[in-house]
């Protein structure tokens, strides 16, 4: 009991020690998110806050039960196959969305297990609330739907490296993305080549259709 009691208390100093070394980092990383400024100042914030949110047990990551399907309103079948959130108590509900669709270069299976790679590196940045990583066995494509504090974030990611990143590991033509306001329902169709109604910024980013319909 006393040996717990003072792991828990040796952990909570370091966090904290963590979190006042760290905070010239998430500094220069907001004023970066906010202005566009270098990614390299981006992608050390990122790290920084994730490896805090992981010591201070705020990051979450789920993997469904089989057979979790999402079922888009035009028919198409989309397996969740994980989904990760930050607790934001206090917080309001996520304003912005960011989707992502791609068929990658890779396996399936194997861009499930690489996904993992790339979590310190978004969920890190400043306004990021959960993710829901999707995969629709029978076109191979993948998803992901991301939600952010705001509109703003959303969109600072849409215009981040991250999908200039996705779209180079993506078959030519097959990867498009998306910004507008959340929605708790994730039934909604993927978006087409018009923001949806109430949208406050033009998306989607790039002219790539959502995959064949």
């Amino acid at each position: 009991m006393i040996w717990r009691t003072w792991m828990r208390s040796a952990r909570g100093g370091f966090a904290a020690g963590l979190r006042l070394a760290a905070r010239p980092v998430l500094d220069a990383q907001q004023h970066a998110w906010e202005s566009g400024g270098h990614p390299g100042t981006l992608l050390a914030g990122a790290v920084t806050r994730s490896l805090l949110n992981a010591l201070a047990g705020r990051a979450h990551i789920r993997t469904p039960a089989p057979g979790d399907l999402v079922v888009m309103q035009d028919g198409e079948r989309l397996t969740v196959f994980r989904r990760m959130y930050l607790d934001a108590v206090g917080q309001p509900a996520p304003a912005g969305e960011f989707r992502v669709r791609f068929r990658t270069q890779m396996a399936p299976r194997l861009n499930q297990w690489f996904s993992w790679l790339t979590i310190p590196l978004f969920s890190g940045l400043p306004g990021f609330r959960d993710k829901t990583w999707l995969a629709d066995e029978a076109s191979g494509f993948s998803a992901g739907i991301y939600h952010w504090q705001s509109v703003a974030d959303a969109a600072r990611y849409a215009r981040s490296p991250a999908p200039g990143f996705m779209t180079r590991r993506s078959l030519p033509g097959t990867a498009s993305y998306w910004v507008g306001p959340a929605g708790a329902d994730l039934t909604r169709p993927w978006p087409p080549g018009q923001p949806e109604p109430g949208s406050r910024d033009p998306a989607p980013v790039n002219d790539a259709p959502f995959g064949p319909r």
